[in-house]
């Protein structure tokens, strides 16, 4: 992954710089890659991997699986402005299938403290 990524007064986060390939401890690699429009099919798929235990505690509880993946959610999701908010995905190739699975998203955003600069970051892993 790209390193070195610099912030300004007019753009918080530099969503280029964030795709490349990374070497799990498993010795396997992902490709991270800012989120796309095109992705929520993929997001879906992703959300049916999920378990019960990773849904609770990446919610504080349980979100259903049909509000996991509404189509007003996911369309916000996975088109996020690059600028004051991001979203990465992780893909992975699985054998026999044609194109690699999302196995990872990690998402950062304002969140509601007193500093311009404070942002919250979530994760979710399959």
């Amino acid at each position: 992954m790209a390193t070195g990524a610099s912030l300004n007064e007019h753009s918080m986060i530099d969503a280029t710089a964030h795709d490349g390939s990374v070497t799990l401890w498993s010795g396997g690699t992902v490709q991270v890659r800012c989120i796309r429009p095109e992705d929520e099919p993929a997001m879906i798929r992703f959300h049916q991997t999920l378990s019960d235990s990773s849904v609770f505690f990446r919610y504080a509880g349980i979100l259903k699986f049909d509000l996991r993946v509404a189509h007003e959610r996911l369309a916000r999701i996975c088109r996020v402005d690059g600028e004051h908010e991001l979203a990465l995905v992780a893909e992975q190739s699985v054998p026999g299938e044609s194109s690699p699975s999302i196995v990872a998203v990690a998402n950062w955003a304002p969140c509601s403290c007193a500093s311009s600069r404070c942002f919250m970051a979530c994760a979710w892993v399959s």
